[in-house]
Parts: C-alpha cells; sequence; structure tokens
C-alpha cells in the first residue's frame, strides 16, 4: 500500500485525512514519532489519540515508532500509554523499538497490555530471546528497517530465538501479520 504522509495540520483536516485514507482500503495508520521535538501530551491528545480512534472504528491497527522519543517526559512508552488510556480497544503496534535501553519499558508495557505488539528488527540476540520467552511467538511481528537491515539477517536471528519445537516460525509471524492487518489483537498463548 502506498505511504500517505498525514501531518500535524489542522486537526479537523487531519481526521478528514484519516477517514478518507482508511477508506481507501490502507492497512493501518502509523505515527512516526521522530525526536520527540513534536511529542508533548497536548499533541498526543490532540493528534494521536483521534488517529487511534479512527483506526480502531475501521478496524484497523495504529503502528506506533517510537524511535528517538526518549526525551519526552514521561519516557518512551509515553505515547502509548496515552492512547492505550484512551482508546483501549485499539490494535496498537509498537514499532522501531532501536533502544536496548528502552526495552525494559516495552516488555513491562506489553506484560501490562496483553492485546499490544511487539515488532522485532535487528535487536542484539540476547534481547530477541529474551522478547520470545517472555511475550511468546504469539505476540511478535517481524520487522525491518531495510536498507539499514538486510531482511534476511532479520529473519535468521529470529528463528535462532524461536522456542525450540516450537510453532513454525514463518506460519505464526505470517498469522500474526495477518491479525495486524485485521485489526485484531494477538492470540493468548
Amino acid at each position: 500500500t502506498p505511504f500517505r504522509p498525514g501531518g500535524l495540520v489542522v486537526r479537523v483536516a487531519a481526521a478528514a485525512l484519516m477517514r478518507r485514507v482508511l477508506g481507501r482500503g490502507m492497512g493501518g495508520i502509523k505515527v512516526l514519532t521522530g525526536w520527540g521535538n513534536w511529542i508533548s501530551f497536548e499533541n498526543i491528545r490532540r493528534f494521536v489519540v483521534p488517529m487511534a480512534q479512527h483506526a480502531e472504528a475501521a478496524g484497523k491497527p495504529l503502528i506506533v515508532a517510537l524511535e528517538g522519543v526518549i526525551p519526552l517526559t514521561g519516557g518512551s512508552l509515553a505515547l502509548p500509554l496515552q492512547v492505550k488510556q484512551q482508546v483501549p480497544g485499539v490494535c496498537l503496534v509498537l514499532d522501531h523499538l532501536w533502544s536496548n535501553l528502552g526495552w525494559e519499558d516495552y516488555l513491562a508495557f506489553a506484560r501490562e497490555h496483553p492485546d499490544a505488539w511487539l515488532t522485532l528488527a535487528g535487536l542484539p540476540q540476547m534481547l530477541l530471546r529474551r522478547a520470545v520467552a517472555e511475550l511468546g511467538p504469539q505476540r511478535l511481528l517481524l520487522g525491518s528497517w531495510h536498507p539499514e537491515t538486510d531482511i534476511d539477517l532479520v529473519t535468521a536471528q529470529i528463528e535462532r530465538a524461536w522456542p525450540e519445537g516450537g510453532p513454525d516460525p514463518a506460519a505464526t509471524l505470517g498469522g500474526n501479520a495477518a491479525r495486524v492487518l485485521a485489526g485484531s489483537a494477538p492470540e493468548r498463548g
């Protein structure tokens, strides 16, 4: 599906854009957070929460790229925590979880919100193993920061972290992706 930048223009215009984009069969809404220069509690409330409401109403996921949100008051989880508080039923995907230091927070968030998804891409093997062991394969998505990371390398890393004798990684990750695109929560494991 083509990328459609929504921008933080006027809230009414952004809401109309979300309805048009989701009405045209887009797979969901992705929020790119950048380095925290626009993220504030007020902007989350004014712009991201309405996007989450539109995604929920359309049965689509809200994908939040958390790269660089560390400088925000409230830490890297301020945005997803506020979204889940305001729109608890939205299918939420945490993406671009690049900060190794943030993984304690990401795992804690996932434990507290069993309906949230986490994307794995290019992490140290120890963190991949821990994420798979603590959350279970049914909570995880395969991601890539192509061209910065090679999808074959990421796939091999995830397969090495997979539980021995567990479900087929390709079938599980493919099924997880289908559930996300349908706006569904992870299966209970």
